[in-house]
């Protein structure tokens, strides 16, 4: 069953960057890109077809791998389709190699905040 977190804090001229930490089904850490895939979808209510679907750097990395910490970056040109105040949804998933099944490790709300960037 997957972890449940907000993102909420961000503005839409903002970078989002988010620290996961992915963990296999038996409970050891994810600690290698090459072995496992990570996902990260964004879709209106999670039902819906993604707004958005990043599998790869520079959005997603493995940035300590003894800790399976991932680190998750969106620039603004990412999210550029989503609407300041709306609530998306979104999904992370870890899909290992040799057909393991995919395991659905975190999902949430994703929110940019209204904001009036500077002149």
């Amino acid at each position: 069953m997957a972890k449940t977190q907000d993102i909420k804090t961000f503005s839409k001229d903002e970078t989002v960057e988010v620290t996961l930490l992915l963990r296999n089904r038996d409970g050891t850490v994810i600690t290698s890109a090459a072995t496992v895939a990570v996902d990260l979808v964004i879709s209106k209510d999670g039902t819906s077809d993604a707004v958005y679907e990043f599998d790869t750097t520079p959005q997603i990395i493995l940035a300590d791998a003894p800790t399976g910490q991932w680190n998750v970056t969106l620039e603004p040109a990412d999210v550029v389709n989503l609407k300041e105040g709306a609530e998306y949804r979104y999904d992370v998933w870890s899909t290992g190699s040799g057909g393991t099944p995919r395991l659905h490790q975190i999902t949430g709300v994703l929110q940019l905040q209204k904001s009036t960037p500077p002149s």
